[in-house]
């Protein structure tokens, strides 16, 4: 089981940062929705403060991937 931090440490920024992959996944709170899990580069993620995180609300053809995510 996962552990959850209110957080990130110190410790946790570093390994981030240190990844060249990784992936990021949403899912919606009800079972009509669908889960999402993208694979990102570090170069694609910002870390803004312990607390939050940021990636880059990219256009294609299909629409805003964000907005699709919360579709």
């Amino acid at each position: 089981m996962a552990k959850y931090f209110p957080e990130m440490l110190s410790e946790h920024q570093k390994f981030i940062k240190k990844q060249h992959l990784f992936f990021i996944a949403s899912a919606p709170l009800d079972a009509e929705g669908h889960v999402n899990l993208s694979p990102k580069g570090y170069d694609t993620l910002r870390i803004l403060s312990s607390t939050e995180i940021t990636e880059p609300n990219i256009k294609m053809k299909e629409g805003n991937i964000t907005e699709r995510r919360l579709e």
